[in-house]
């Protein structure tokens, strides 16, 4: 059967990216019919090992006959403006009335004039943007959780260190252009000791200086008002008492005096915030309005970390949104949930990043990989865990154009012997930690190597030499609900297993000169039977490979695979059961594997996926992935106290497909008591009360809640917290005002357990306090 002529175009955009500025094509009495023969280069490629990720190039030529090219090459002022600009390689099978295929979605990265009548063009690099974008450099819609000048001290429990809420301001002016507000209360953001929680009803004097302190680097003046500065580099979130959103504001630089430097919060305003452009604008609230405040820094530094606890695929689209990168969400949607919905990258950032070194980090991490789609968008696509059916696409002998190519291939350089990952554990900062971080937040390192061992119990490396592959990573991987980092006997156990997996003793490559009829993308995997690829020791036979480079001819692709194994499945699925565990069962579950003797014997692989849900979750995350001897029984990494945990398996031999995954089991694990008996009494001074309580339980802290009575549940503030086995607390209160406390049982960052609250309402006995009006006032030079 003939082969379809094969016609090109070459569209280059203008400036705005909204039209065609130069279309060329090969079509004969088509556009600017000058393209002179096919485009030649490399196509699309990914790394399964690393997570790294091209596009690759083409070039083409054209005739530059009527000086179509020359007329475009400048504008009015004699500037070049066709490099750089988005670029679009096409293919047609139909003799040019469609271009369906897109060779290359890119960039114009190059053009030469090679001959008097000729230009070349270089079309790539459509994804430019991601190795010059710097990203983390400051804080943006999607990434703001940055370290709080005013409450936090991180928006957002992160990590070990708990949100200790937003503080309450009281609108006390406002003119044509700033609204003030004055501190009423709030948890002390800078704690004098941070060993233990500290909370502090208005700002202290630590509080204000070392705000103050930091935005002075912010302070940027006035270009239209003389002697007048502000802090567009700090944003003031005001929410209502509920915690909505009203909007996000730049505070005013405040003068102090005329001997000092501008101030975010002086001494006897608090805080002034600029109207223009906000929800304010137009009319300036009440005075006496109540609101809640957040205030942090936009620059990352080391004294202003950017905190990230996201799904990785979350933090891959949150990225292409703000850079304008078109993606195929649905992709983006199914490779979450292979990933589990419950994993969470969690990253402390001093120092800004390219984009693309972010995407080949949680690329490499976690198995997964970036390509183009024709239409220009971002496809992401899994790289290294093998599904359980095998593709339905197979290949043979008459999908060749020529038998010639090297169809197999093993380099020394493509071995991985030792896997090494270094990531971060975090710590709340404490007495004896050394100088104290602004956020309260130390960064421990920690590192773990894994070596392959082949046989007889030395390690490879010590035979052959090391090949090792390093993850680094400003963080930790962890799946929602579990505190500590994932330990080296779970989630890094199972990536380093990942990797010897394939890349042991080398992966197996082998490129073919395709028809046509081979239609797979980079990433996907297709079955081939060519009767002269090697095969278990024999030729011919099914092999599964996974295209790793594509790369488009005129004649069809040219394909760089990589074996995944044979056409097999393992057999014997992995049976298991859950108990609460032992130890505590709380936050702990215990695993028994009950055939994992003959697991053992059949020298199989098993993977253990998990996930925290309220029902039977569709997806699960890595838990860990064990190999050469299964245990019989194990015991999980700790949770959050009470959480329902799920659980399933599978198991395979090396490079053969995996067992289906059993059926989940769940445990859900022993909830927190409560607290109980709360009582109230009063001593001799009316505002001080003592609550006194039995605790549910005797190894967790106590939170104390306070809100008027009547307000809704969700509006009471955290004003304490208690040690284990407390009993008691006492809180100064205003007399006459009507209360609701309640106790409750959290356990420290990074868990969350909570247990529900138990709350007793009372009115405190006699009546506010007034303070005489002064008579004398006098200025000493500041304000006050």
């Amino acid at each position: 059967m003939p082969r379809a002529t094969r016609h090109y175009r070459l569209r280059i955009r203008n400036a705005a990216d909204s039209a065609d500025d130069l279309i060329l094509t090969s079509v004969p009495g088509g556009t600017n019919p000058y393209l002179t023969g096919p485009p030649q280069g490399d196509g699309q490629e990914i790394d399964p090992a690393t997570g790294e990720s091209s596009i690759g190039a083409y070039s083409i030529e054209a005739a530059d006959v009527s000086e179509v090219i020359t007329a475009a090459l400048v504008d009015g002022s004699g500037r070049q403006t066709l490099i750089q600009r988005r670029a679009y390689l096409e293919m047609s099978t139909d003799g040019g009335s469609t271009f369906p295929t897109v060779l290359v979605p890119g960039f114009v990265n190059a053009y030469r004039l090679v001959t008097p009548m000729r230009w070349a063009f270089t079309i790539g690099e459509s994804r430019r943007i991601e190795y010059t974008r710097k990203v983390w450099d400051r804080t943006t819609d999607n990434f703001d959780r940055a370290t709080c000048l005013v409450g936090g001290p991180i928006k957002g429990n992160w990590g070990p260190v708990t949100d200790r809420g937003a503080w309450r301001f009281i609108v006390t002016d406002s003119d044509a252009t700033t609204v003030t507000l004055r501190v009423l209360s709030g948890s002390g953001a800078f704690p004098i000791d941070a060993s233990t929680p500290h909370y502090q009803d208005s700002m202290t004097q630590y509080a204000r200086d070392q705000a103050n302190n930091l935005a002075g680097a912010e302070e940027v003046l006035s270009e239209t008002a003389a002697d007048t500065a502000s802090y567009p580099g700090i944003v003031v979130l005001v929410q209502t008492e509920d915690g909505t959103e009203v909007d996000r504001f730049t505070p005013l630089a405040q003068v102090v005096g005329t001997e000092l430097p501008r101030v975010l919060f002086s001494r006897r305003d608090g805080v002034k915030l600029l109207r223009a452009g906000t929800a304010w604008s137009g009319s300036p609230p009440s005075n006496d309005t109540i609101f809640r405040l957040y205030a942090w820094r936009t620059t990352i530094g080391e004294d202003n970390p950017l905190h990230i606890d996201k799904h990785p695929v979350d933090i891959l689209t949150d990225l292409w949104d703000e850079a304008g990168k078109g993606y195929d969400s649905t992709e983006a949607a199914t490779v979450r949930g292979l990933l589990g919905d419950n994993t969470r990258l969690r990253l402390r950032i001093i120092e800004s990043w390219n984009l693309r070194d972010v995407e080949q980090m949680i690329g490499g991490l976690f198995g997964i990989g970036t390509r183009v789609g024709t239409d220009g968008e971002l496809e992401l696509t899994t790289t290294r865990v093998r599904g359980i059916a095998a593709p339905s696409s197979l290949y043979d002998d008459d999908d060749l154009r020529s038998p010639d190519t090297v169809i197999f291939e093993v380099d020394e350089a493509t071995i991985y012997n030792t896997v090494t990952i270094e990531q971060l554990r975090f710590q709340r900062w404490g007495s004896g930690m050394g100088d104290r971080p602004t956020d309260e937040v130390v960064a421990l390192p920690r590192t773990r190597s894994f070596d392959l061992e082949s046989g007889g119990g030395t390690p490879d490396s010590d035979t052959f030499g090391v090949r090792e592959l390093r993850f680094t990573v400003p963080g930790t991987v962890v799946i929602d609900v579990s505190g500590p980092a994932l330990g080296d006997h779970f989630f890094e156990h199972g990536l380093a297993w990942e990797i010897f997996d394939r890349f042991g003793r080398g992966g197996v490559y082998g490129t073919i000169a395709a028809l046509p009829t081979i239609t797979e993308k980079v990433g996907e995997e297709l079955r081939l039977d060519v009767s002269h690829l090697p095969n278990a020791g024999v030729r011919g036979g099914e092999r599964i490979l996974q295209i790793v480079r594509r790369t488009e001819t005129p004649s069809g692709p040219e394909i760089l695979l990589l074996d995944s194994g044979p056409n097999l499945q393992f057999s014997t699925s992995p049976t298991f059961s859950l108990a609460a565990g032992a130890a505590d069962g709380r936050k702990y579950i215990d695993v028994t594997v009950t055939n994992a003797a003959a697991l053992n014997t059949a020298g199989a692989v098993l993977r253990v996926e998990w996930a925290v849900a309220g029902s039977e979750p569709s997806s699960g995350s890595l838990l860990t992935m064990y190999t050469g001897q299964i245990p019989s029984s194990f015991t999980t990494p700790a949770v959050d106290a009470g959480s329902h945990v799920w659980m399933r398996m599978q198991a395979f031999i090396p490079l053969r497909r995996p067992t289906a995954y059993t059926a989940w089991q769940s445990v859900n694990l022993t909830d927190l008591t409560a607290p109980s008996s709360l009582s109230q009494s009063a001593g001799s001074d009316p505002a001080r009360n003592t609550i006194t309580f039995t605790a549910g339980e005797s190894d967790i802290p106590l939170e104390v809640r306070q809100r008027p009575q009547g307000d809704p549940a969700g509006e009471a503030r955290v004003v304490d917290t208690l040690s284990p086995g407390s009993d008691r607390v006492t809180l100064t209160l205003v007399p006459g005002n009507s209360y609701t406390i309640g106790i409750r049982h959290r356990e420290l960052a990074p868990f969350g357990g909570v247990s529900s609250t138990t709350e007793i309402s009372f009115t405190v006995a006699g009546s506010p306090d007034t303070l005489p009006v002064p008579t004398q006032v006098f200025r000493l030079g500041i304000s006050w």
